[in-house]
């Protein structure tokens, strides 16, 4: 135990220098506000967030209350049940007694810090090395369109998806049926919610759920066809080192309770959420014509290759609208030890399901472009509410960074064998 610790420590260490060095620039200029090279130094950090959270002090320090209304918002607006004001993140608190100036650039760079720390913990709970896992932290936090998203300052994307890592890890405790696996899910869940950008989370759960019930009907036609039989053969089908699974009807009923407690925790943003978007333009859904230029299409696997194919971020000219919103590159090296590590643990069950997360969301992100999507897109509640196809690339991220920590394992196997 204490081992462990050690490097978990250690590894907490090594990813926080891997973020300063991407973000070196912030490092040299403390008190400066993080831009990425597009528009003169201007995104929506400084057009939007730093206003935003700079007015949620200026409204606890005149009337010592939240700020229930923004009256420099769209002539005024809501601000309590607007996502975008992410009043109940407790990572936000923090503008209450700060600078916003100062101090959300920090905000997102520690985001980053956060989500390598989650892919690394996450990689070991997959049962990978020391090393292995630590790659997986160090390609997430440092991911091309991570990074992208930063500079543009999607304040709350970075911040939610940073806790995307951290919802797999409860995710398999509730595969394991660990007694504390129920209530950390849910306060997981409910914390990447009240981070305020509902898409990536939407998707993520979505899939998460999908991948529960598949799970669980495979599990149950396999005791079906193995009952007489040993363990062992089922262990060879279901993983290279197996742990001991709950039962398919407890990880489903736990599944159940953490919905329900994630309703309730979030019903304080949840309910005013819902009644702002009934009156919104998009709650009938967004055209299926204006989704194709949120969209990747064929050319936009060139970037696989060279991030760079279609201009950078201030003269970008691919498909997607924006380059921090479209630019489908996972890194060269990443992706070869992504594919290495499915061809070699293709046996593997968290590796069945990173490598058709990840495979399902690259088609996804490809919009109307493709069929598949089109289908999710009528037969999906919610699916028509989401304007930009391309942000399911969060989630090809997340799952490329994880498959690329098991091809470091088996070139380390490799290596000692």
């Amino acid at each position: 135990m204490k081992s462990r610790l050690f490097q978990n420590l250690i590894a907490a260490l090594i990813l926080l220098v891997v973020t300063g060095v991407c973000f070196q620039t912030l490092l040299s200029h403390p008190v400066d506000v993080l831009v990425g090279v597009q528009n003169q130094g201007y995104n929506d950090t400084t057009s939007q967030f730093i206003a935003f959270k700079s007015y949620q002090k200026d409204c606890w320090e005149q009337f010592q209350q939240l700020p229930y209304w923004n009256p420099y918002s769209l002539l005024g607006m809501p601000w309590l049940g607007t996502p975008q004001s992410s009043l109940f993140y407790p990572g936000n608190w923090l503008f209450f007694f700060t600078n916003a100036v100062n101090a959300i650039s920090w905000s997102l760079v520690l985001h980053h810090w956060w989500a390598g720390l989650g892919a690394y913990l996450l990689g070991r709970k997959y049962k990978l090395s020391f090393f292995s896992a630590l790659l997986s932290g160090i390609v997430f936090l440092a991911a091309p369109y991570f990074i992208a998203k930063t500079g543009e300052g999607h304040f709350t994307s970075v911040t939610q998806v940073a806790w995307f890592p951290w919802i797999l890890y409860g995710y398999e405790l509730l595969r394991e049926g660990s007694r504390k696996a129920v209530p950390l899910l849910a306060i997981l869940i409910s914390l990447a919610f009240f981070c305020g950008h509902v898409q990536e989370l939407y998707y993520l759960l979505l899939f998460l759920s999908v991948c529960l019930v598949v799970e669980c009907l495979v599990d149950l036609v396999l005791q079906k066809r193995q009952t007489g039989t040993s363990s062992e053969n089922r262990e060879k089908v279901t993983s290279d080192d197996p742990v001991t699974m709950s039962s398919p009807g407890a990880r489903f009923k736990g599944w159940i309770v953490v919905s329900l407690f994630v309703a309730g925790l979030v019903a304080i943003d949840l309910f005013p959420v819902f009644i702002y978007t009934k009156q919104a333009v998009r709650a009938s859904g967004i055209d299926m014509a204006a989704l194709y230029k949120g969209s990747l299409n064929s050319y936009s696997l060139l970037q696989l290759i060279d991030p760079f194919a279609w201009g950078r971020p201030d003269h970008y000219q691919g498909p997607g609208l924006f380059y921090w919103e479209a630019v489908c590159s996972f890194g060269c090296l990443p992706l070869l030890l992504a594919l290495l590590g499915t061809g070699v643990f293709f046996r593997n069950r968290d590796v069945i399901r990173l490598t058709l997360i990840g495979l399902v969301a690259l088609l996804l992100a490809f919009g109307p472009h493709l069929p598949f999507y089109t289908l999710c897109y009528k037969l999906i509640p919610g699916f028509s509410m989401f304007r930009l196809p391309v942000r399911l690339l969060w989630i090809c991220t997340l799952a490329i960074a994880m498959l690329a920590g098991f091809g470091c394992e088996s070139l380390i196997r490799l290596s000692q064998n």
